[in-house]
């Protein structure tokens, strides 16, 4: 936790804001029986569902359009009674919650001094807490000091210009109708379910997105009030509830498919670096450099970044005319809001939109990287880039690495570029990349984790209220990722033993450390490395009980209840076929409760 406000904090205050972003406090006693019924009426439907259409487990779900109230007009009378049975089941289990959560008491996990705290953190109009950048940690500013920087930003007219609150609603319906005349101008273009996605996105409700920021304190020297004049914030302004979403959801996978087959320096995560540099011998001499393109998505030139990536997108057999109409949909209509008064961004790609990635990165390969290459006589054989970071390795003299770099900065004119370069290591995104060792005239290159100095490693508590199953899965993820960002063992386990020591200090008992720890050993890495970027959704996956967790779930094993209930049933063809088999377990996923980020942090200040 940061704190760069003015205002001193209880002791009870500070203890709640070192528990983290995700910390979830102990809920309420009681779950709400309607509540427990609306999840079951959803998870008896979806079995009807499945029964009448079968396993549609193959489909892209990513363009979804959540259905009507429709019921199957038959399903078979083993379905009827096995989804009888499962109400009655969970009922019963409900019916005895009090006995359960008398037998196996849920602690509270925080102290009254705590929530009072909490409380008033939530109610004080002097502070504002944020998320740092980075995933850093929470930080408190004062709320004078986040307006003022807020309104700072949003004052730069060349970046964003105010508009009237009256012409907010008759625009929301202008831009409704645009998508329903790009949707149906480009029918034929695109896929039946992106089309019935963007018709249904057209009659959604819509909110203006809110704008805010991520205080950087990574760039600052030390995180204290006398490098507060120093301190920026990230602009967001996150549009899921925009009109123009939908559009730049499709055109999101669009350019992401095109980005990956066309542009080839273009990394789709750091481990795709770490195979390549693995497999690879530099100049002993050789320079490692990394370069940050300066404020990158405010910089780029729409006009030319929709024509870029219209052209890419129909090598890859899309329709540029549409890409390029619905681009332009996207890019020239980027609202938000901030303290009651309207903007609208012009110039540069607005943020928070899901297309923005590839957009950015299909304009710095079309519109800077080809001309740039075109230009030079040597160009890296290793070079690639994460959006806004780039990593290559320069086999000439300095002369000329700075030469090519002075290249990069100037080709074009709204595109700036800074630098960093060294003979024996760099770091870049998780990873700081070293040369080995050696004689000869070339050498191996390794990798290790690389970790901002600024972390304060706010990992989940141990007491935290989440499900056991989160804890393990967490670990595991990190400890996965510590496997393939490190080369040598020896520098696995030494971020073993930090990762160790940090989850102690965040109440994790020694024993369940050692048991997960133990399950992840450095010669995964492998089939770590191989594993493509991105999962696509299993086919065959049968419908999942969804709740939330409270107390009584935390309780009562709804997955043992619903097994129970599912090995009287098995034997049916009908409901086995629904499941997957009748050996299949079935599944309970339970949704989160209310963290002590959303309890704090607001996006409108």
């Amino acid at each position: 936790m940061f704190n760069l406000s003015s205002r001193p904090f209880s002791y009870a205050a500070l203890r709640t804001l070192n528990l983290g972003q995700k910390f979830i406090p102990t809920p309420g006693v009681d779950t709400p029986r309607d509540r427990l019924e609306r999840m079951i009426t959803r998870y008896t439907r979806n079995i009807r569902l499945r029964a009448w259409f079968g396993d549609t487990g193959s489909a892209d779900l990513k363009f979804h359009v959540a259905g009507s109230n429709w019921e199957p007009p038959f399903v078979p009378a083993a379905v009827t009674r096995f989804n009888q049975d499962v109400t009655a089941a969970l009922q019963a289990a409900y019916d005895l919650r009090h006995v359960l959560m008398h037998n196996h008491p849920v602690p509270d996990n925080v102290t009254p001094e705590m929530r009072r705290a909490m409380f008033e953190l939530q109610h004080d109009p002097s502070v504002t807490v944020k998320p740092s950048d980075k995933n850093m940690g929470l930080c408190i500013l004062d709320r004078s000091w986040y307006i003022a920087e807020c309104l700072r930003q949003l004052g730069d007219t060349n970046t964003y210009a105010q508009v009237p609150a009256a012409n907010i609603p008759p625009l929301v319906e202008h831009l409704r109708r645009q998508v329903l005349r790009l949707s149906t101008v480009h029918r034929l273009h695109m896929p039946d379910d992106v089309y019935k996605y963007l018709k249904a996105a057209a009659i959604s409700d819509f909110t203006v997105p809110y704008f805010y920021l991520l205080p950087k304190v990574h760039k600052l020297p030390a995180v204290t009030r006398e490098h507060l004049h120093l301190l920026k914030g990230r602009p967001i302004a996150a549009c899921h509830s925009w009109v123009t979403n939908a559009s730049s959801v499709y055109l999101a996978d669009v350019l992401n498919h095109t980005c990956h087959h066309l542009f080839p320096q273009v990394l789709p995560d750091s481990r795709a670096l770490v195979r390549l540099l693995e497999r690879s011998t530099v100049g002993r001499d050789a320079f490692l450099v990394t370069f940050d393109v300066v404020s990158m998505y405010p910089s780029i030139d729409n006009n030319e970044a929709v024509t870029a990536c219209a052209q890419a997108a129909s090598q890859c057999g899309y329709h540029g005319g549409m890409v390029e109409e619905l681009l332009t949909f996207v890019m020239q209509h980027g609202y938000c809001q901030f303290d009651g008064q309207y903007y609208k961004q012009v110039h540069g790609t607005v943020m928070g939109t899901p297309v923005a990635p590839p957009y950015s990165n299909i304009y710095v390969a079309s519109c800077l990287e080809a001309v740039a290459q075109a230009q030079c006589e040597y160009w890296p054989a290793i070079y690639k880039r994460f959006i806004d970071d780039g990593f290559f390795v320069w086999e000439q003299d300095e002369a000329s690495l700075q030469a090519f770099l002075q290249l990069l900065n100037s080709t074009l004119p709204n595109i700036k570029i800074t630098w960093q370069y060294s003979q024996h290591s760099v770091d870049y995104m998780d990873l700081t990349v070293t040369k080995c060792a050696g004689t000869g005239p070339t050498v191996g290159v390794k990798v290790t984790t690389f970790q901002k100095p600024h972390n304060q490693y706010m990992y989940i508590p141990y007491f935290s209220f989440h499900r056991r199953g989160v804890f393990k899965g967490f670990i595991t993820a990190e400890l996965q990722r510590y496997a393939v960002t490190n080369t040598l063992p020896a520098d696995f386990a030494h971020m073993q033993t930090l990762f160790f020591q940090r989850l102690v200090d965040r109440g994790y008992p020694v024993g369940k450390l050692r048991q997960w720890f133990a399950a992840v050993e450095h010669s995964c890495r492998v089939q770590l490395l191989q594993r493509p970027p991105g999962h696509k959704r299993r086919a065959g996956v049968p419908p999942v009980l969804v709740l939330q967790n409270g107390q009584f779930e935390m309780t009562a094993h709804i997955a043992a209840v619903l097994n129970r209930v599912y090995a009287a049933h098995k034997h049916e063809p009908a409901v086995a076929k629904i499941f997957g088999g009748s050996d299949a377990r079935l599944i309970v996923a339970y949704t989160k409760n209310r963290s002590l980020g959303a309890r704090l942090i607001r996006a409108r200040h």
